[in-house]
This record gives structure tokens, sequence and C-alpha cells, in this order.
């Protein structure tokens, strides 16, 4: 809708979506690429978030081998000579991220309708909406989207159980 965020081009370092990426391809948890020595939680949710877009491509004959072949020369490469697939990976990836943050402000309306009332959960969950810091880490495939919704939904269970115990 003409709106690509700067894509094909990667200008937000902690994507690692390329490192992801990788692993599919290879179908290995390690990465001889040396981003990471383990996958984190969020890049085996990333791995298996990724499952149906490859199945669609495979689907749509997609020419993935030559797609694998302009990508072991290099990301740009294979921008160059795909610029779709470059840029809907990472939106695509990045649609993750955007989703856990919905579930996380929707979490903090729970939070707060559950510690408080519902008009404390609406203003939480909305000042949260609008925070430029929360927005600002939602809307890139980082693996801070996941770590706040865990943190909420592990704040949310404490206090729900806390209840039930009381």
């Amino acid at each position: 809708y003409g709106n690509n965020w700067g894509l094909p081009s990667r200008w937000h370092s902690d994507e690692r979506v390329t490192g992801v990426l990788n692993m599919a391809d290879r179908r290995s948890l390690e990465d001889v690429d040396n981003e990471f020595y383990e996958p984190t939680a969020y890049q085996l949710l990333l791995l298996i978030w990724f499952i149906p877009f490859f199945a669609f491509l495979k689907l749509s004959h997609y020419p993935i081998d030559e797609l694998k072949e302009a990508a072991s020369v290099s990301w740009h490469h294979m921008a160059s000579l795909f610029p779709d697939f470059a840029t809907n990976i990472y939106i695509y990836a990045r649609m993750l991220s955007a989703g856990m943050g919905v579930i996380t402000v929707y979490l903090i309306y729970l939070l707060g309708k559950e510690i408080y009332n519902k008009k404390a959960g609406l203003f939480s969950a909305a000042f949260l909406s609008i925070c430029m810091g929360f927005v600002g880490v939602n809307h890139l495939a980082k693996y801070a989207s996941f770590l706040n919704l865990l943190i909420v939904l592990t704040l949310f269970l404490l206090v729900k159980g806390s209840l039930y115990l009381a």
C-alpha cells in the first residue's frame, strides 16, 4: 500500500531474520554466520512462523532454487533480484512482533481490570498502545516484543493466581 518501511534494505541490525532463514535453509539449529550460538525462543518461534510463508511460496511455484542461489552470494544480491521476497519476508516477520504487541496490550487491559477496575485497564491499555517505545519495539522483528508479552503474561498469571489463593 505504498509503505514498505525502507525495505528491501535492512536498516535495523537487531532483526535476526537472515539467521533464521539460514537455519531454515540448512534445516539445522546451528548458525554458521555466528549471529547466535543457540537459537532463542523468539528465533524458534519465528522459524515456525515462516513455515506457512514458505509453504505458500512452494505452492505458488516461486523460484526458490534461484532465490537460494542468489542468497548464497549476499543479501543485497538476492534483494536486487527478488525485491518482493526480501520485502515480504521482513513484513511477514514484523507481523509476528506486531501481533505479540497487540496481545500484550490486551493482557495489560486484563491485568489493570483484574487489579483495579475496567476503567484502569482501558486507560493502561490505551496508554501502552500510544507509548512510542512500545510501538517502536513492536514494529520490528525483534525479540523484545516476545519478551514483553512473556513478562506481562507472567504478571497477569501471578495476579490471577494470587487472587484465587487469597
